[in-house]
C-alpha cells in the first residue's frame, strides 16, 4: 500500500510539472482538477485574511470571509471534480478553467478582481487568467 501511495504521488508531481508547460491541454486540465478537488476549502482562511484587510474590522473580516469562503471552497472543489472527470473534452473551449483564478493561490484578493475598468485614480487590477 505504500508503494502504490509513493508511486501516485509521484505521477501527480509529474503531470504537475507537464501540466505547467502546455497551455491548454487535457494534462493541465487534470492537474488542476486534482489540485482545486484537493486545495478547494483552503479558500476559508484565505478569504477570511483577504477580508479581515479589506474591512480592517476582525469580527467582519471572520465571519464575512468564513461564509464566503465556505461558499468560493464548494465551489472550488466542485470545479475540481468537474476538471477531473472531464479533462479528455475540451469544455469549456481549450481546456480552459471554468473557476478563476484557476487555483486556491493567487496574488490578487478575490474582491479586486474585476473586468471592469478601474476609476479614475484608482489602480487597475485584470481579472488574472
Amino acid at each position: 500500500m505504500r508503494k502504490l501511495t509513493v508511486i501516485l504521488v509521484m505521477a501527480a508531481m509529474c503531470f504537475g510539472v507537464i501540466g505547467t508547460a502546455f497551455a491548454n491541454d487535457p494534462g493541465t486540465k487534470l492537474t488542476r482538477g486534482v489540485t482545486n478537488s484537493l486545495t478547494g476549502l483552503l479558500e476559508v482562511p484565505l478569504t477570511i485574511g483577504e477580508e479581515w484587510k479589506a474591512s480592517n474590522n476582525m469580527a467582519v473580516g471572520i465571519f464575512v470571509g468564513a461564509g464566503k469562503g465556505l461558499v468560493w471552497g464548494f465551489m472550488r472543489t466542485l470545479s475540481g471534480l468537474y476538471d477531473l472527470l472531464t479533462f479528455p473534452i475540451p469544455i469549456p473551449e481549450k481546456y480552459d478553467s471554468i473557476m478563476k483564478p484557476d487555483y486556491v493561490w493567487r496574488t490578487t484578493p478575490t474582491h479586486l478582481i474585476t473586468d471592469q475598468p478601474a476609476a479614475a485614480g484608482q489602480p487597475s487590477v485584470p481579472h488574472s487568467k
